[in-house]
């Protein structure tokens, strides 16, 4: 927090803090002989947290699961169950209890934590008042106590302030927001040597099964729990999730099926080859009919038939004789 918003949370006009990150101040150096200013010890205080602050964001980005914090949802009472757990926010290491959110509607919604910050005076904890008995501050007030606590929150938006998003809930399921945990230099020469050699793999589980029920232009999978590798970083589901896509199906064009007739009285179900169909744009059949045609009454005669376009001649025949193809005719 910064200087001003905790004179805010106190709402007393006798906090001062002149800390500023701009400012670069690394030490106090405190001088024999001079009063030692109530300011300088809230100083104090922020150039530690800039200090523990600058390793834990070279160690961990912000949204970073450290420990716990597993999200299952129950369609049945529409609750979401969050473990506890610990997670990092802004270079420090927060813990969060376990807690069930009710889901109002069905609208997407992000599932994160929310930062508290209270300030606790000795009206609010009498134990805040001077214990060293038998001096002149005894049973005096002195400094306030500011807390931070983290709790699983509901928002529409990842903007709010002090709210960081974890998980989302779209389309009646859970997505687990995949982030690289630590962005340290070394782990990073480890993820690119990995990716460069393996690409994205899956470790365990993350079977995917298609769903049915999917509303119209949808498709809804199923991905179980799992761990795989992702852009060299660990990544792992550890409850299964549904997730629903658009159908996007790709296309082929295909330039002609033949099929034989095998039916009966006109009908017959073709099995095609190459399914399924997006749409059918024309269709060719081949009739086959039976035609007298009368010879001619020379040697070598040649007798037209009716079609222009013939594909097979399927037998010749006159009375009861039959005419052999490659033979009697050509």
């Amino acid at each position: 927090m910064t200087a001003d918003e905790i004179k805010t949370l106190t709402g007393s006009p006798d906090y001062y803090d002149r800390y500023e990150e701009s400012k670069g101040w690394r030490q106090i150096a405190f001088l024999a002989g001079r009063a030692i200013q109530s300011a300088e010890f809230n100083e104090l205080q922020h150039i530690f947290d800039a200090k523990i602050k600058s390793l834990g964001n070279a160690m961990y980005t912000d949204g970073a699961i450290i420990e716990g914090c597993t999200a299952s949802y129950s369609p049945q009472d529409r609750t979401i169950t969050l473990e506890g757990g610990k997670v990092a926010i802004d270079g420090m290491i927060f813990t969060v209890d376990g807690t069930e959110l009710t889901l109002q509607n069905d609208d997407d919604v992000q599932i994160g934590v929310r930062l508290n910050h209270n300030c606790i005076t000795e009206y609010d904890d009498f134990s805040l008042l001077d214990p060293a008995k038998g001096y002149p501050q005894y049973r005096m007030p002195g400094g306030y106590r500011i807390t931070t606590n983290a709790e699983w929150v509901l928002s529409s938006s990842d903007e709010e302030a002090g709210f960081f998003p974890f998980y989302e809930f779209s389309e009646g399921g859970i997505v687990s927001r995949v982030s690289e945990f630590t962005n340290t230099e070394y782990l990073e020469i480890a993820a690119r040597y990995d990716r460069h050699a393996h690409g994205h793999y899956i470790v365990e589980g993350l079977k995917v099964t298609v769903l049915s029920g999917s509303p119209a232009g949808k498709q809804t999978f199923s991905i179980s729990e799992g761990e795989a590798h992702i852009h060299g970083y660990e990544v792992v589901l550890p409850y299964s999730v549904r997730v629903v896509a658009d159908e996007l199906p790709d296309l082929a064009e295909i330039e002609s099926e033949v099929h034989k007739y095998t039916g009966t009285f006109g009908r017959m179900k073709i099995q095609l080859n190459h399914a399924p169909v997006e749409n059918i744009r024309n269709i060719r059949a081949t009739k086959e009919r039976a035609v007298s045609i009368t010879h001619g009454n020379y040697t070598g005669c040649t007798d037209e038939l009716p079609d222009t376009s013939i594909f097979e001649i399927v037998s010749v025949s006159q009375g009861d004789k039959v005419f052999v193809n490659g033979t009697d005719f050509y």
